[in-house]
């Protein structure tokens, strides 16, 4: 005897599921992840003066002197040498072609959606471009390229959290005796930092403790949690983490940066956009382009900066 199978209706198209249509969430659309801007917006800030190439800075580079005079001597006379630091004035640009149908059929306001990320790509452009920017072919200068500041290292096969620590203790030393005036930030990566923050004595007592906690013999203290920003303290120096801080420096090192960033200087136009039809209308195609013009020195005070590599800052596994 036969069967009859039949197949229910159901929500598989040509079953019925033609008539369950998906819904598009379009204002709710997923950006793309991007770092931010983090230690360029820990320099000091100044709008960038218009009909220049260059921004220039002269500086003393040897000083007078002063001693001790006896009656009737001469007294100590030195003359001071200048310099002079340029920061070049650079263009950072960004921009997307697409067709014209896209702009004008989607639903939503798609160059708004296009522009909401070539800003925030042009904001990483520029948080990495301070930290390792090559200095050549219309790129910033950027600390980790600076060859001026100082550096200590350090050299472990297994790292621990102690040596991290000494180094950068050592780094704030660097910039206190160096440039006369205290580091007023520490930053890092957050594998790093969430690296230091699992790290225990033997004890079993964290090195990195949460604020609030009992700070007994705390290397550090954990006031927020952040991927980006300020996070605590080290040694009472405040701890900022920013992506744009690479972990394949020397193929798998990462880089901490102790300094004085006020001592930086960044000059920034403001951020233009553009939307053209005519240079692509042979195809119907729209561009959109980002784009300003900046220059950044870490060369004001070379010495107000100190970075920590080494075998001892390998990239933390699994963080």
């Amino acid at each position: 005897m036969v069967v009859e199978q039949r197949t229910n209706m159901s929500r598989t198209d040509g079953q019925g599921g033609d008539f369950v249509p998906p819904i598009w969430l379009m204002n709710s659309y997923i950006k793309l992840a991007r770092a931010g801007r983090v230690t360029a917006d820990l320099a000091s800030k100044f709008e960038l003066p218009a009909g220049t190439d260059s921004i220039n800075l002269p500086k003393i580079s040897g000083g007078a002197s002063v001693a001790a005079q006896a009656d009737n001597a001469a007294a100590s006379n030195t003359d001071m040498t200048t310099t002079v630091v340029t920061a070049p004035v650079n263009t950072y640009a960004g921009q997307q072609v697409f067709a014209l149908q896209l702009l004008e059929q989607s639903p939503i306001n798609f160059d708004q959606v296009v522009f909401a990320d070539l800003i925030a790509a042009h904001a990483q452009a520029i948080g990495s471009a301070v930290i390792a920017g090559a200095g050549s072919s219309g790129a910033h200068e950027g600390i980790l390229t600076n060859t001026a500041v100082t550096s200590v290292t350090y050299t472990a096969t297994t790292p621990t959290a102690a040596g991290v620590y000494a180094a950068i203790a050592q780094g704030i030393s660097n910039v206190a005796k160096n440039r006369f005036l205290p580091a007023d930030s520490v930053v890092m990566n957050p594998s790093m930092w969430y690296w230091l923050v699992s790290q225990v004595d033997s004890n079993g007592r964290p090195f990195v403790v949460p604020t609030g906690g009992a700070p007994f013999n705390a290397a550090g203290v954990m006031s927020d949690t952040q991927a980006e920003s300020l996070v605590g303290t080290i040694a009472g120096v405040n701890v900022y983490l920013d992506p744009n801080i690479g972990n394949t420096y020397s193929t798998s090192q990462t880089r901490v940066i102790v300094g004085r960033f006020s001592d930086l200087a960044l000059f920034e136009g403001p951020a233009r956009t553009r939307v053209l039809f005519e240079t692509d209308a042979n195809t119907l195609q729209a561009r959109l382009q980002v784009y300003n013009y900046s220059a950044f020195t870490s060369r004001r005070y070379s010495t107000a900066l100190s970075v920590c590599s080494g075998t001892g800052f390998a990239a933390p596994s699994g963080y």
